[in-house]
């Protein structure tokens, strides 16, 4: 076991006692912001200008459709990008941005690369720093806490300068230590990261798999043998014969019950196609002064996000409320007005908003749809009541397990990113030996 000495720093606590701990100025050679150029002239003479959009909240690329700009010669001169600079986004709106780093590769020197001017360029001495080290560090908790404390905020936008960059504190081990820890990281990290990867994407077949069995069961039925007949609605192509068509406004009627006199205080949000509880005193998000203009809703009342369909082609849109309470007035709230069963339609609706189908219904500038325009859509289900409830009994019970199945999968990643941000500053500041 080695000797340690506390660095005298917070953030980086014990490092072993032949390490130093030095400003990062003394470490680099180049600590320069970028250049824009000018609009392209659409010749070969414009050059590839990386932005801070290409770069992805571990210190990656994600480089697909580079912007190319017409560049002085000075610029040429003095912002092109060599292999192992460290290019540092240094004005963002978000915490988790501001001084994420990224390290060039080949693709920037075959490429002929420069860089905008809201990313930094950092250069490392070569006999002082070793670059993917400087890497590891400045995307560990040691330099992003120090970004935070530091950064300066104007409207909201967090900035950090080179007077900044130069301030923050690092470890520095002698240069065999430096690459031996990068190389063990790379290794490492690389075997999380992988994981990682793996289980979202289990995760994201577990999503799959879930709307494939609510879309089979809320247009083929529970029953494999059913005969089978036309229903006449493109999305949906065959149901089994017995089940009947109809439009949205035969079953559901628009609900317009304000909470006049603030009858009610259980404040409910959509939030990823589920109807969840929020807190009505919370300082957090854009609410109202007060909640007089918002819906009184009741259970298995179904909730429909029809607003900005042209921007936000992601969010699930569909809700079924499980308690009374007040959501906003801006969502369209529709209540079962016959003997059907509303958890059946819940479904099926949830179905068609998968198949991203309102998207294409919309009209005007945010695409917005109101009751009017839903009313006339074609719906489905088993003329036997006692058959719609089965369905929605067998679909909670599916959803459910593979909700389950999810959520511990989602709680890996969680783990993961977690273990590898502990070894990463374990090893970068030498309390764990390798």
């Amino acid at each position: 076991m080695r000797k340690m000495k506390d660095s005298g720093i917070e953030w980086i606590g014990e490092i072993p006692e032949y390490w130093e701990c030095t400003q990062f100025k003394t470490l680099l050679s180049r600590n320069d912001g970028g250049v824009w150029g000018n609009d392209p002239t659409d010749t070969d003479v414009d050059k590839i200008v990386i932005r801070s959009t290409e770069q992805t909240i571990d210190g990656k690329w994600c480089i697909n459709n580079p912007a190319k700009r017409d560049l002085t010669t000075e610029n040429i001169k003095d912002y092109r990008i060599v292999k192992n600079d460290l290019l540092m986004t240094k004005s963002s709106g978000s915490l988790d941005h501001i001084g994420k780093t990224s390290i060039a590769d080949e693709y920037f020197t075959k490429n002929e690369c420069y860089y905008s001017n809201f990313i930094q360029r950092l250069r490392c001495y070569e006999n002082k720093y070793f670059p993917k080290y400087a890497w590891f560090i400045l995307n560990s908790t040691i330099a992003r806490k120090q970004f935070a404390y530091l950064q300066n905020s104007t409207s909201g936008l967090g900035n950090i300068n080179s007077g900044i960059i130069n301030q923050i504190k690092v470890p520095l081990p002698p240069l065999p230590d430096q690459q031996r820890i990068a190389n063990f990281l790379d290794e490492k990290v690389s075997q999380i990261d992988s994981t990682i990867s793996k289980t979202r994407e289990s995760i994201e077949e577990y999503k799959k798999l879930k709307q494939a069995i609510i879309t089979e069961a809320v247009t083929k039925g529970l029953n494999p043998n059913a005969k089978m007949k036309n229903s006449g609605i493109e999305w949906i192509g065959e149901i089994p014969e017995e089940w009947e068509c109809f439009y949205l406004s035969q079953i559901f009627t628009p609900v317009k019950n304000k909470n006049i006199g603030l009858l009610e205080n259980n404040l409910l949000s959509l939030s990823y196609g589920k109807i969840i509880r929020k807190n009505i005193e919370t300082t957090f998000g854009l609410l109202p002064e007060n909640f007089e203009g918002y819906n009184i809703i009741q259970e298995n009342d179904i909730v429909l996000r029809l607003t900005d369909l042209q921007n936000d082609h992601k969010s699930l849109r569909v809700g079924i409320a499980k308690e009374k309470g007040i959501i906003t007035s801006a969502y369209l709230t529709l209540r079962n007005q016959t003997n059907k069963i509303a958890k059946y339609f819940y479904y099926l609706l949830h179905s068609f908003d998968i198949a991203k189908g309102f998207y294409g219904m919309g009209a005007g500038v945010r695409q917005g749809l109101n009751w009017n325009e839903v009313r006339s859509l074609r719906m489905i289900a088993p003329k036997d009541i006692s058959e719609q409830q089965q369905i929605a009994d067998y679909l909670d019970q599916k959803c459910s397990e593979i909700d389950n199945l999810i959520t511990k999968k989602e709680q890996l990643v969680v783990e993961l990113e977690a273990y590898k941000k502990s070894l990463i500053y374990e090893v970068v500041t030498g309390k764990r030996e390798v």
